[in-house]
């Protein structure tokens, strides 16, 4: 894991972000934490030789200030862990905006981290184990600076850097081979969500907004994109919805109007693109031709229907 996390600190990522292929070159070194020059002390209680009850971790920056809070329960991380922003008052550090990021733990093992900074949130079904814990927490935490300073000089870029990290911390995820799921937010709507297992992506989907209307979403299955789904001007109960196969290919078209009435002409296809079959709908019912094609598009069958009812 750590030979892996020394690849990654002089980063170069590429997203792809509103249909525009965008590439950062950062130098993730500098932002990552050093724990043991950060933290002068400790305070919390032992029993047995190891670590118990409630314990804290202060920087050395400034006096009595917090750097993370939380529970052991004979010697193993346990509940709700909060790191806190470095150059917040000792007063101030009760507030939410103090707190960078949340991470919960049962038995030892990190179920799940919120980070505030990159509007990350990431599932661990499994349970992250110790090391593999603390070199995310780590990396999460390098690109929580990274993001915030880039806030800070940037304004609105801070959203491509987050899209940027979003994928580092899957090549963080890859390296660990563990079951995860990343969500990641944007003016409190989500834009990514990414579904591991073993290490490897199984799912992601991709949500495309205009303002804060979704325009619709695109859902990718072991990388190959599965099915597109269109949002009728920003309605998510008017939906034109696209399958596709492996080879990219479209696999089937078909429009639902009012949540669950098909509309307009349904058609699917075979890999090669050719129409494999059509249905024309009005109203929720079949009304018009259905056609049935075979592999060299010569047709085969042919229906006609008035009101859902075959017409004779």
């Amino acid at each position: 894991m750590k030979r892996f996390i020394s690849t990654l600190l002089l980063s170069l990522i590429t997203v792809l972000s509103f249909g525009q292929t965008t590439t950062f070159r950062f130098n993730l070194e500098k932002y990552l934490p050093m724990y043991e020059s950060s933290i002068i002390e400790s305070k919390g209680d032992y029993r047995d030789g190891k670590k118990h009850g409630n314990w804290v971790y202060y920087f050395t920056s400034m006096d009595n200030q917090k750097y993370k809070s939380g529970s052991y329960i004979d010697g193993k991380k346990d509940g709700v862990w909060k790191y806190y922003y470095e150059g917040i008052s000792v007063a101030d550090q009760t507030n939410d905006y103090a707190i960078r990021s949340i991470e919960s733990y049962k038995d030892g093992l990190l179920l799940e981290y919120l980070g505030s900074t990159q509007n990350l949130k990431i599932e661990f079904p499994l349970g992250l184990d110790k090391e593999n814990a603390k070199e995310f927490n780590r990396i999460c935490e390098g690109l929580e600076f990274l993001s915030l300073d880039y806030y800070r000089k940037h304004g609105e870029d801070q959203f491509r850097i987050e899209k940027a990290a979003v994928e580092l911390i899957g090549e963080v995820i890859k390296s660990a081979k563990t079951d995860a799921n990343i969500f990641h937010y944007y003016n409190d709507s989500i834009q990514d969500a990414i579904y591991y297992k073993d290490g490897m992506q199984k799912k992601r989907i991709y949500y495309t907004y205009k303002g804060r209307t979704l325009l619709n979403k695109k859902v990718y299955k072991n990388e190959n994109l599965e099915y597109k789904i269109v949002f009728v001007e920003g309605n998510r109960e008017n939906q034109n919805i696209y399958t596709y196969y492996d080879n990219g290919n479209t696999k089937s078209y078909k429009e639902i109007r009012k949540s669950t009435q098909p509309n307009g002409i349904w058609t699917s296809y075979y890999e090669d693109g050719k129409t494999k079959s059509s249905q024309k709908y009005s109203n929720g019912l079949k009304h018009g031709w259905y056609k049935e094609y075979d592999s060299q598009g010569k047709l085969k069958n042919k229906i006609k229907y008035k009101k859902g009812l075959v017409k004779k």
